[in-house]
């Protein structure tokens, strides 16, 4: 089944000045801004729990594109391995006084024994 093709072609073009400009910018915001749906996000802020857990996703998006976050986040997980063996700990090896285990060196590392986390945290 063929389809005439158009004879002519049409092409309308709307200008916008400055003014109308920044009204159809404030339109647009106010538009996507009830998109966003504002009662669900001032739900979020009432549970605590939530807003955090939304924080620290966005922190956790943010180190995998390369930003650095006072967080602990899985990207900082080689740099933590690398720091507990550093201070002794020796994978694949069994508990002794030259080995401690991984709780035990959390437990001096909490207790500031060790000087702390790497990064501050």
């Amino acid at each position: 089944m063929s389809k005439n093709k158009p004879k002519e072609t049409i092409e309308y073009v709307i200008r916008l000045q400055d003014k109308e400009r920044m009204l159809l910018d404030e339109f647009m915001f106010s538009y996507r801004l009830q998109a966003a749906n504002p009662a669900a996000i001032i739900g979020l802020l009432k549970d605590p729990t939530e807003l955090i857990q939304l924080l620290y996703s966005l922190a956790i998006i943010a180190e995998l594109f390369g930003f650095d976050t006072p967080l602990p986040t899985p990207s900082d997980l080689p740099a933590f391995i690398n720091f507990l063996q550093n201070k002794g700990l020796k994978q694949d090896q069994p508990k002794s006084e030259s080995n401690p285990s991984i709780l035990e060196l959390l437990q001096k590392l909490w207790s500031s024994e060790l000087g702390g986390f790497p990064g501050g945290y």
